[in-house]
């Protein structure tokens, strides 16, 4: 393994961590509706070789007219370092009507 300055590793060490690696992590949020504009954060969980975990804003980041209108959500990298290509997917379940689903 080799590790360039700053603590990045090279590329071909980062096409071998990152191919055939498939996680799925599930993170369910009590009292959703109850939750104000300050950030909640999942428990840490492992995928392809790193640290990461989740931070919702029930009531968005936006500011002026976009306070309060939307969800936002973050993937966070935890303590690693080095940050990885990754593709994730998101589901957000409404547990009321699952119809109303986003992924």
């Amino acid at each position: 393994m080799s590790v360039l300055p700053g603590g990045k590793r090279d590329a071909d060490q980062m096409e071998a961590v990152s191919t055939d690696l498939t996680t799925s992590f599930t993170w369910r949020i009590e009292n959703f509706s109850k939750l104000t504009s300050d950030a909640v954060k999942s428990d840490c969980f492992e995928a392809g070789a790193c640290t990461w975990q989740l931070r919702v804003y029930a009531q968005g980041t936006g500011h002026g007219a976009a306070a309060g209108t939307h969800l936002s959500v973050y993937l966070e990298l935890g303590d690693d370092m080095w940050a990885p290509k990754v593709h994730h997917k998101v589901t957000l379940v409404n547990q009321a009507d699952a119809s109303k689903s986003l992924s």
